[in-house]
């Protein structure tokens, strides 16, 4: 490989594609402070409170996959009204493509704003319209997510709210994420509303594997959806199996790779441990992705620099 691979400032200047992205995971420190001031001109008595945990959360350290959620809960906090959630999405387009990304999938868990999902919704999609206006050089696509650990009723508003919009907004909202803690939830349970969305011809992407349940990454896999998220439970090389490999191979599932998140969150022990190694020899598709890179302190440079490495 060209020595010159390896170098920050050629990965960085290259064009590329991120399709792994929380919205509210992305939120770099500029943005972060941004809305914390929004926060004080509003006189929020909690502002000082926010800043004292995110302060503590997002020391560069390796972090527990549940730190890492700890994380997002006190993000969430500041995204919590239209204003705040557009000044997010329209900083993070902009920041991946200065980047010199040109295909972002953001992904996003819509909450109740004035009790209203649709509120949230249509002020991400408002700033990716405005982007587009000031022709900001980067294609955005949205997938709304589902977090199985808020529930069955939630998740089918969700559902059904992406699929009128994968309808009535086609050339943004292109499908469904699912997200959320893995031991709050059966997966299985979601299945009527997965297949929903394979029936109205969207696009359907699952978190999968990031801890070990093999039982539920088999049914994932045997659901066929159109990507997978993290898979890192599947490498024979942390379950001592290959069954669920052979099973990924066979379905031709393409994986969204986290190294840095997974690094970071500790669901592997080190780059040179991860699985991408592994799926690449299988003849496994998949893309390197930044994921959450407020939790992993990194940029979506880094993962594709550790991977050349």
């Amino acid at each position: 490989m060209d020595d010159k691979m390896d170098d920050p400032q050629i990965i960085f200047s290259m064009p590329k594609a991120e399709l792994h992205a929380h919205l509210n995971g992305s939120l770099s420190q500029t943005t972060i402070k941004k809305l914390m001031d929004l926060k004080t001109s509003h006189q929020c008595e909690d502002v000082f409170q926010l800043q004292t945990m995110f302060a503590t959360l997002s020391e560069d350290h390796n972090k527990t996959l549940d730190e890492c959620f700890q994380v997002f809960k006190v993000i969430h906090q500041l995204t919590d009204s239209e204003q705040s959630i557009y000044i997010a999405t329209v900083d993070v387009i902009k920041e991946f493509s200065e980047e010199n990304v040109l295909y972002l999938e953001l992904r996003t868990t819509p909450r109740a704003i004035d009790g209203s999902f649709e509120t949230y919704v249509n002020a991400v999609i408002r700033a990716i319209d405005d982007c587009r206006k000031e022709n900001v050089p980067i294609l955005v696509k949205l997938l709304l997510s589902i977090d199985r650990s808020k529930g069955f009723d939630t998740a089918k508003k969700i559902v059904d709210l992406t699929i009128s919009l994968g309808h009535t907004r086609n050339d943004v909202v292109v499908g469904l994420d699912v997200s959320g803690n893995m031991a709050d939830s059966d997966i299985t349970d979601y299945f009527p509303l997965l297949f929903k969305i394979k029936d109205a011809g969207l696009k359907l992407t699952v978190h999968t594997a990031e801890v070990r349940n093999d039982a539920e990454a088999e049914a994932i896999l045997r659901l066929k959806p159109d990507r997978i998220g993290h898979g890192t439970f599947i490498s024979p090389s942390l379950t001592g199996s290959s069954h669920l490999i052979h099973l990924l191979k066979e379905t031709n599932i393409p994986v969204e790779l986290c190294l840095t998140s997974n690094k970071v969150c500790q669901t592997v022990p080190s780059f040179k441990d991860h699985h991408w190694k592994i799926f690449f020899d299988h003849g496994i598709p998949f893309s390197i992705c930044v994921s959450n890179s407020n939790a992993s302190a990194r940029t979506v440079t880094a993962p594709i620099l550790f991977d050349l490495k």
